[in-house]
């Protein structure tokens, strides 16, 4: 692509403009991508100063015009008008599209009329969307003979199989591919490094991990994915941390955990990483680290307020949520906020927040924006096929999903692609799944910006 100045636009800087083209806020990218609001801003400048903008009305029609839009995000064929938008969508996010031709007159100016008109009509829409979202049922039911239903589009989908069943494997997304690595599989505990690509539905096999390991996780930092730990077939936790790289398909070594661990919970922020409890062989831990990808250091951290195996750990507006996991004997409902910035800076570091709706353990858990989504695992006494969640922070809220298609069992992995979330394999009690499906969490409304051709 062409920019003003012939200074190309980083990975980083295209994730953020494209996000932006969705209508993200600038804590809403920032919770998207681990970083903090304040690193948002200053992409932000960098990326408008590149691409010759003042705004980030600017900012997206150069994303649509030159392709830098989520995958699912597309200009409309038809009017707004025509577009239904299913009521039930936990999330909407607006954007501003107009039509492309080619080759574009040199020069073009705005009617001022038509301007407003849009600017009218962008408020109507959105008015008459939060009306939509928020009004009550109807108390008078409409009569059998004449009741409709509206038709909203599927949100699941059945896309292709796992080439072999698998559960407690890692899962990363980058570079418009899907990774998965390692896992429980029917041959045994694996090494494998699988690349799914969402353009062609297809699998790919790569350079296999050099530790084969089952209950692990994975996070991104920059152009590398971290896994540390896992369980071999011998059942034994490691401390291992192998670093494995998209671009030259490689794996090399780095420091290793301070103790071995499998079942933890992981997640990326600030440019670290954080590792929380696990199993540590013969009891849940409720260890704490942290990991310095400059220093290649491991540092402890204050602990968790008690042991657990199998959370789940998302990073969200300046703090790291962790939900429910397993003391040893019995799932927890509990919801706790690390605060790693009180770690140096005083405060109370762990925060208890709302218990969720009930107990959950060896869950998958994703971020998508201002939501948190926790799918399959198992609840009191080994319970499966459990209701999907939708978890918003803002306001507390929880809600099911629509049920999937096929039941999530436990120790799946998910991962988000765009407006969707990917959701893999897992076991259904000691039934390995082939199970990949994906589920719509994001719907853009499209609306055209009218632009008066005549020079």
């Amino acid at each position: 692509m062409e920019l003003p100045n012939n200074e190309p636009l980083s990975e980083r800087e295209i994730e953020i403009l494209r996000l932006v083209a969705t209508g993200a806020s600038n804590k809403e990218i920032a919770q998207a991508l681990s970083i903090s609001p304040n690193t948002v801003k200053v992409h932000l400048r960098n990326i408008f100063a590149k691409i010759g903008v003042v705004s980030r009305t600017e900012a997206t029609l150069y994303a649509i015009r030159n392709g830098i839009t989520p995958p699912g995000f597309s200009l409309p064929e038809t009017s707004p008008a025509e577009e239904e938008v299913p009521p039930e969508s936990p999330l909407q996010v607006a954007a501003l599209t107009r039509e492309v031709e080619a080759p574009l007159p040199a020069r073009r100016t705005l009617n001022r009329w038509a301007l407003a008109g849009a600017a009218l009509l962008i408020l109507l829409l959105a008015g008459a969307l939060v009306w939509n979202l928020t009004r009550p049922a109807a108390s008078t039911p409409t009569p059998a003979s004449t009741q409709t239903t509206p038709v909203a589009p599927p949100r699941w989908a059945v896309l292709k199989e796992l080439p072999e069943a698998r559960a407690g494997m890692a899962a990363i997304a980058f570079n418009e591919r899907l990774y998965l690595f390692g896992g429980e599989t029917e041959t045994g505990i694996s090494n494998d490094t699988l690349a799914y690509d969402p353009a062609t539905d297809t699998w790919q096999a790569l350079s296999g991990k050099p530790t084969a390991v089952s209950q692990i996780a994975a996070a991104r930092l920059g152009e590398q994915i971290y896994l540390p730990g896992g369980m071999t077939a011998a059942q034994r936790p490691i401390s291992a941390l192998e670093v494995y790289s998209p671009l030259t398909d490689s794996w090399q070594s780095r420091a290793p955990l301070p103790q071995a661990l499998a079942g933890y919970a992981l997640t990326a922020f600030e440019g670290n990483l954080y590792l929380f409890g696990g199993w540590d062989g013969k009891t849940p831990s409720s260890a704490v680290y942290a990991y310095d990808p400059e220093t290649n250091r491991w540092e402890e951290r204050t602990p968790l307020p008690s042991p657990r195996v199998f959370a789940a750990a998302i990073a969200v507006e300046g703090r790291i949520l962790l939900f429910g996991g397993s003391d040893g004997s019995q799932p927890l409902d509990e919801v706790w906020a690390y605060h790693p910035a009180r770690e140096s800076g005083g405060g109370t570091v762990w925060e208890a927040l709302p218990a969720m709706p009930a107990p959950r353990a060896q869950m998958s858990a994703v971020g998508l924006i201002n939501s948190i989504y926790l799918l399959g695992g198992i609840s009191s006494n080994d319970e499966g096929n459990l209701p999907n969640w939708v978890f918003t922070p803002a306001d507390g809220l929880w809600q099911a999903l629509e049920p999937a298609p096929a039941p999530l069992g436990e120790q799946g992995v998910a991962v988000t692609y765009g407006n969707y979330l990917h959701i893999f394999g897992g076991k259904s009690g000691q039934t390995l799944q082939r199970t990949h499906l994906s589920y719509q969490a994001l719907y853009t409304v499209a609306i055209p910006f009218i632009v008066d051709d005549t020079p």
